[in-house]
């Protein structure tokens, strides 16, 4: 009696993990293909040869020379090791709020600033201030949108694994409560009771 039972309940927890399982990867799979497919339209081609400045660039990047980006870990690299690298390049190291607080300080200091009338001096520093607030602006705002790219890429690389995992979970369940336990029958009835 109890052997029956025990068979059916792994028939029917094999079955729910082997559908959940499947459901699972095909949420898994849908999100590597929505993501690719966006960042397929955008038509980014990963940067190579002379592009790559600096010795981290190449570390990061060469694997993926010329290639168009389509993957997650792809917008990874492009977000951080060729954009952030070029945006620390021109703000000489400083964040998008760094360089705003140093450009707000200079035109609070200088009211003439924010009027247009300084002196020719202190309006090209204002100004050079300024444009590189909007590079780490645009910079950070393509960065964010590549790294949201890379995190549901991850998410996806996840479900496909968890789908995976209880698809043969599901499948050696269902196989334990279909054929049976194979054995001594008294050591199976003595661990059923």
């Amino acid at each position: 009696m109890q052997k029956s039972v025990y068979r059916t309940l792994l028939k029917i927890v094999g079955v729910v993990a082997l559908v959940a399982g499947i459901a699972i990867t095909y949420a898994g799979t849908w999100a590597h293909t929505f993501v690719s497919d966006q960042l397929s339209s955008q038509k980014i081609t990963m940067p190579s040869g002379a592009a790559l400045t600096e010795q981290v660039m190449k570390d990061h990047l060469t694997q993926y020379a010329g290639e168009q980006m389509t993957t997650g870990p792809q917008a990874y690299a492009y977000s951080e090791y060729f954009i952030h690298e070029h945006m620390m390049a021109a703000s000489g190291g400083k964040s998008y709020s760094e360089i705003g607080t140093e450009a707000s300080a200079m035109a609070k200091a200088n009211p003439q600033i924010t009027a247009g009338t300084a002196s020719a001096t202190d309006m090209a520093a204002y100004n050079k201030l300024t444009g590189i607030k909007n590079t780490l602006f645009q910079g950070d705002a393509l960065r964010s949108m590549l790294l949201t790219a890379y995190a549901w890429w991850t998410v996806g690389t996840i479900a496909l694994w968890a789908g995976i995992i209880l698809m043969i979970v599901g499948v050696a369940l269902g196989v334990l409560g279909f054929i049976g336990f194979k054995g001594n029958k008294g050591v199976v009835a003595g661990a059923a009771a």
